[in-house]
């Protein structure tokens, strides 16, 4: 559920006033759920919509009429960040987006690993083996935009998505 009633936006010349309207609730939402992933771009979609969902005030009792009500976006991104474990095998990928030098945190007992670029249409556009001794490389060679990266390992693979500056 989002503010649908005065609502903060910029008018037509560029000034900020408020108006009412539910056309106006999905805009606001989507923008604090884009916010929210960026703080959190290793989540992905379910697990932000989880994050939303769990910080909303009738969460534990939803409705036909708020569903599960007005969401806390400082709540979900707390809980966001303290969902961290330990044990977790997770590599690390920065800084994203990226200019030229891409950096990659190895989990725990991981010594080397395949890493490889694929852009929008699926197609492999880079494709590099790396180790923990020497985790850094250029992807200067790629063009600007949105690409998806899979990282393999022996028995563990990762994806995730990059963007290049």
């Amino acid at each position: 559920m989002a503010k649908g009633q005065a609502a903060t936006l910029s008018d037509a010349s560029g000034t900020i006033t408020t108006a009412s309207g539910t056309s106006f609730a999905s805009p606001i939402m989507a923008g604090m759920v884009a916010c929210l992933w960026q703080a959190l771009p290793g989540k992905t979609n379910s697990e932000i919509v989880n994050l939303v969902k769990q910080s909303a005030n009738f969460y534990n009792n939803p409705n036909a009429q708020y569903g599960y009500g007005i969401p806390d976006f400082n709540a979900a991104l707390l809980s966001g960040l303290s969902v961290i474990s330990n044990d977790k095998w997770e590599f690390m990928v920065f800084p994203n987006p990226v200019e030229n030098e891409l950096s990659i945190v190895f989990p725990k007992d991981v010594l080397t690993a395949q890493v490889s670029f694929y852009n929008i249409l699926g197609q492999e556009v880079m494709n590099r083996q790396i180790s923990m001794q020497n985790p850094s490389f250029s992807v200067g060679g790629l063009s600007s935009g949105i690409y998806l990266y899979k990282i393999s390992a022996t028995n563990f693979s990762q994806s995730g998505k990059l963007i290049k500056k």
